[in-house]
């Protein structure tokens, strides 16, 4: 299940691995890999030139925390600290 907050209202959307014949499923293991970094380095997805910067947190989370439009070869500098500077937030806001 993946979760996330819109005004106070949680929403929930499954999220479903393909499994190829032979039993893998390629991104379950990639995140599970992730799960492992613990210098919570930022990634990156890449759906066409859209672009979001993402992270791993703790406890098998995720925060999605840029979105762009690439329109260079490079990821722009200001994009990635910007990815920084959300993560830097998200964890003041979010000490448990």
């Amino acid at each position: 299940m993946v979760s996330y907050s819109q005004e106070g209202a949680d929403i929930l959307y499954d999220v479903i691995f393909y499994e190829d014949k032979n039993g893998r499923k390629e991104i379950e293991e990639h995140l599970l890999k992730l799960r492992e970094k613990a210098d919570a380095e930022i990634w990156e997805l890449r759906p066409l030139n859209n672009r979001i910067l993402y992270a791993y947190y703790e406890d098998n989370k995720f925060i999605l925390l840029h979105h762009f439009i690439k329109t260079t070869r490079k990821t722009p500098k200001r994009e990635l600290e910007q990815a920084i500077r959300n993560l830097k937030d998200y964890r003041e806001r979010n000490v448990e």
